[in-house]
């Protein structure tokens, strides 16, 4: 993952490994938030439910990112395009720290 030139390589090595049956205690959650420590301007760790309010998703990112809560690639992708196009509208380009306070909004 971290000599991955772009984001497209990097999302092809987190399938790679969210889909490996070797790495069984390791699933979205962590693996999206490794993911974002080698590549904060590419990846962020999303985690937590519409239930829950001290996470990045809670009851309102939920409804922004139209998620309950993220359970698999495929949300965690949809929800973290969105995100990217928000950073990108205002100029942020670490998601890392766009997360961060996205566990504020409710906070």
């Amino acid at each position: 993952m971290k000599g991955a030139k772009n984001i497209e390589d990097a999302h092809k090595v987190l399938e790679k490994f969210f889909y490996s049956e070797s790495i069984t205690n390791a699933k979205i959650h962590v693996l999206t938030f490794w993911a974002s420590v080698l590549h904060p301007d590419w990846f962020a760790p999303l985690h937590g439910s519409s239930k829950i309010n001290k996470h990045p998703i809670n009851k309102t990112t939920a409804k922004l990112l139209g998620i309950e809560r993220i359970s698999d690639l495929h949300e965690y992708h949809r929800a973290l395009a969105i995100l990217r196009e928000s950073c990108q509208e205002i100029g942020v380009n670490d998601m890392v720290k766009a997360a961060y306070y996205m566990m504020k909004v409710n906070s």
